[in-house]
């Protein structure tokens, strides 16, 4: 029902308007009932011009019933979130170690989001330019559109597994059976609750992923800086946790023995091996509001990195690296 000039306005803008139409609508129910009681000509001529505004809002208030009864048909609404079938599987391992997406967002991102699940897609606000350029590159078309709100992998055709693989994507939810060679039916799920059913199927990329936290195996410094766009093609070509630094600089001996997020704290806290090398946080969004930490000492020699991380190099002696989010 909205006019042609709003479709220029994006689908989460409109959703969010429309939520204000429930207490509107009883705003103005309100002002009828009073005038109701008060029959001069005035009121009764108030009346008669808020009869077309009621019938809108009663239409697009049966818009929004509508389109809450599909999502819950199509997506499960709470019936998915209370089945604890796909937390139960991801609990296998840390769920802090790998990161999932769901084909044609079924079942719903921000529901495995709520359940501790890291997702790569799904619907953000914080989105950075250079999360959606790489989002891109994750299919096969080259990158060409800036994803700035909702992210979701629609077309099984279109993805690129290694560059999943690279933003640390393991697994790969899926509503439907799939055949692809580069994709290993790891189980089954069959959703039975009294208002939604549903099969879901969770496959592993073949491509292993790269990791949260990694020492690189490789550091390249010859690379295109100056075109954003053919940086984030060149990313294609990296081989397994390569990294494109724009300084030259060895690994080290450096080893992480392991980590965990705080998140009382919001930081990771990790544990090496007390020799000095390169450290990547594969955390899909650009190094500001990020710091690091060694004995309370800042380690300033940090650097954006592939796109989506950052590189931090690690002194001697440092056993243990906090990492914090302002």
């Amino acid at each position: 029902f909205l006019i042609k000039p709003l479709d220029k306005l994006s689908e989460y803008q409109i959703i969010n308007l429309l939520e204000f139409i429930y207490p509107l609508y009883f705003i103005i129910l309100l002002i009828i009932l009073i005038n109701f009681f008060n029959v001069s000509k005035k009121n009764l001529t108030l009346n008669i011009s808020l009869t077309p505004i009621i019938f809108i809002l009663v239409l697009s208030i049966s818009w929004l019933n509508l389109r809450s009864f599909i999502s819950i048909k199509t997506y499960g609404g709470w019936d998915i979130y209370v089945n604890n079938q796909i937390n139960q599987f991801f609990q296998q391992e840390d769920k802090s170690y790998f990161r999932v997406i769901s084909l044609n967002n079924n079942p719903k991102a921000s529901i495995l989001s709520a359940k501790g699940i890291s997702t790569f897609d799904g619907f953000r606000f914080n989105h950075s330019k250079e999360k959606s350029l790489f989002f891109s590159i994750s299919l096969i078309n080259n990158p060409n559109k800036i994803y700035s709100e909702r992210q979701s992998f629609n077309n099984l055709n279109s993805l690129n597994f290694k560059m999943l693989a690279m933003a640390n994507v393991k697994y790969i939810l899926s509503e439907k059976f799939i055949k692809n060679e580069n994709l290993i039916l790891k189980k089954k799920i069959q959703i039975n609750e009294k208002y939604f059913k549903k099969d879901y199927f969770i496959y592993e990329n073949k491509y292993k992923n790269w990791g949260l936290i990694f020492v690189p195996k490789k550091i390249t410094d010859n690379f295109l800086k100056d075109d954003e766009i053919k940086y984030y093609q060149q990313l294609k070509n990296l081989n397994f946790k390569e990294v494109f630094d724009s300084r030259k600089y060895s690994i080290g001996n450096l080893k992480i023995l392991d980590y965990k997020y705080n998140i009382q704290n919001n930081q990771y806290e990790i544990n090496t091996n007390s020799k000095t090398g390169y450290l990547v946080l594969n955390h899909v969004f650009k190094k500001k509001k990020l710091s690091a930490y060694c004995s309370s000492k800042l380690l300033s020699d940090t650097n954006f990195v592939n796109g989506i991380m950052t590189r931090i190099i690690i002194p001697e002696d440092c056993s243990r690296v906090i990492i914090k989010f302002n």
